[in-house]
């Protein structure tokens, strides 16, 4: 009876280590995952805040949009030099409504195919873990990772998802479209500069 008394003892005493390093092992995956997660929102924070800074200023200083969009001022250029003028003119003073074009094209497009999203998400992850978590080399299994042999891994993903992602396809897609409506606006938009007198009479 004592027997089996000391071996329940022993069994409960090792159920008992089993479980408790199981919870430490859970608590200490859940603990780097929230690192982790930390790590990734204060690097995607000042960028965030930084673009949200760009757009801003590019938003107050773009013009008028109805302007911009007034049928009225599209004509056909009389020449090649009129081309020319109207493309210069045009780029200059609506620069910043173009950039906002190819913004709003671009985000759509995210938007349209979230794996874009996940891919970049993915590799603000794989920074956060091999630059902030660790900024000392790290040893993974006979290989020392340094800071070159990291930049060197981060890279190799960060080229794999976006291929995967179709990012650089798409995103190179809607550069176009945004290029050709900018240049199709250039050119058959009166100049800024040029008084329209057929609109104001």
């Amino acid at each position: 009876m004592a027997e089996s008394n000391g071996f329940l003892s022993v069994f409960r005493n090792a159920t008992r280590r089993t479980f408790s390093s199981q919870d430490e092992s859970t608590t200490s995956e859940s603990n780097s995952l929230s690192s982790l997660a930390w790590a990734t929102s204060n690097l995607l924070q000042p960028i965030s805040s930084t673009l949200k800074s760009q757009l801003w200023q590019i938003w107050h200083s773009a013009k008028s949009w109805s302007d911009f969009a007034n049928s009225k001022k599209l004509k056909a250029p009389s020449d090649v030099a009129d081309v020319r003028d109207r493309v210069l003119s045009n780029l200059r003073f609506y620069l910043p409504n173009y950039i906002l074009l190819f913004v709003g094209l671009s985000s759509l497009s995210v938007l349209l195919r979230p794996f874009i999203l996940i891919a970049l998400l993915l590799v603000a992850f794989l920074y956060s873990y091999l630059f902030v978590l660790n900024p000392a080399p790290i040893s993974l299994g006979a290989v020392q990772l340094n800071s070159q042999l990291k930049m060197m891994v981060l890279t190799v993903v960060a080229v794999f998802l976006t291929w995967v992602s179709g990012a650089v396809y798409v995103i190179t897609s809607w550069l176009g479209v945004a290029f050709v409506i900018a240049m199709a606006h250039a050119v058959m938009h009166l100049p800024a500069d040029e008084p329209d007198f057929e609109s104001t009479v």
